[in-house]
């Protein structure tokens, strides 16, 4: 020990050497530790986030009558909610067993008033009951800025939940695609491959979307691997390098995405019982995997007036 004691003694870079890897093991052990702080202090404020945030669902038909006192027109502007909608989600808990499985996700919804005040790119609430994905869904007009901005605006991680600007904020396109972290601290979309388990997704088929005028339900029908081709292929032209022109959507991308990812083969769990139609509006939740251009896709289709009956007799019959 003291031989080498004494030669380090006698070699200066020696020494440089060794103090430049103390530095750098130094720095990146603090690197790593407010990375965890950070990632814990955001994550700490969508907990808060979807503890106090909520305000119970409006459960009238199209509008609120006039409380004594109030004229017609003093009633104005005041919340309603579609009849289709208020239709759909009543359905859906007469469905065996639904009520109790769901009726704490549609008694009470975000409050997008004070959720704005966090933050405005936020444009919907995702919610998969017995999961950690308890998250708000943000826009921003540069696409790819939640890869690496946080919800009050910091830089790094966990980032957030988003849409690109090549979907409408309403999520009225026949196909949005959601995209988030893989985190090895969890959280966001980091258990994404547990939908590969048929039994997992079969405990976890439905989740809920909420807007601020509308409570969506979706029922997952694919889990995949998939390339890193981006979902929404057959929607632009890629112009030059770097520089894409989006021509917008022609219908049934949501089955296109479906059965392009089936096709491809890199393994998955596909309800093809439950398979959209062309006519189906979809989500595609994406992450990325550790393996080279490889992508986690789990995808869902929109529970509708139209498709509610066939939702309900499938299950009866299951």
């Amino acid at each position: 020990m003291s031989k080498i004691i004494q030669f380090i003694k006698e070699h200066r870079f020696i020494q440089i050497l060794l103090f430049l890897m103390a530095m750098t093991i130094s720095y990146f052990a603090g690197y790593c530790t407010r990375r965890v702080c950070d990632y814990r202090q955001q994550q700490a404020i969508f907990q808060q986030m979807a503890q106090d945030y909520r305000v119970p669902l409006l459960q009238e038909t199209t509008v609120s009558q006039p409380q004594v006192g109030q004229t017609e027109e003093q009633t104005e502007g005041q919340d309603e909610k579609p009849q289709e909608e208020i239709d759909v989600i009543a359905e859906f808990l007469a469905i065996d067993g639904h009520q109790e499985l769901y009726g704490d996700c549609l008694s009470e919804v975000p409050d997008f008033t004070a959720l704005r005040q966090i933050n405005e790119d936020i444009v919907a609430y995702l919610y998969l009951p017995d999961s950690v994905i308890d998250y708000p869904v943000l826009q921003h007009e540069k696409n790819g800025y939640y890869l690496d901005h946080n919800l009050n605006g910091s830089t790094g991680y966990p980032g957030c939940l988003y849409i690109e600007n090549m979907n409408r904020p309403d999520f009225t396109d026949p196909a949005v695609v959601i995209y988030g972290h893989h985190l090895f601290t969890g959280g966001m979309f980091s258990d994404l491959e547990n939908f590969l388990d048929p039994e997992y997704l079969d405990g976890h088929r439905f989740y809920f979307l909420y807007l601020p005028d509308e409570v969506r339900i979706y029922e997952v029908v694919l889990a995949a691997k998939y390339n890193n081709e981006h979902l929404l292929v057959s929607c632009y032209t890629q112009v030059e390098e770097n520089l894409y022109e989006f021509h917008g959507f022609a219908g049934g991308e949501g089955k296109l995405i479906y059965d392009r990812i089936e096709a491809l083969g890199l393994g998955g769990n596909f309800c093809s019982d439950h398979a959209p139609t062309e006519t189906d509006h979809m989500i595609f939740w994406s992450t990325c995997l550790p393996a080279r251009n490889r992508r986690m896709i789990v995808g869902a289709r929109q529970i509708t007036a139209e498709n509610i009956g066939e939702l309900a007799q499938k299950t009866d019959e299951s």
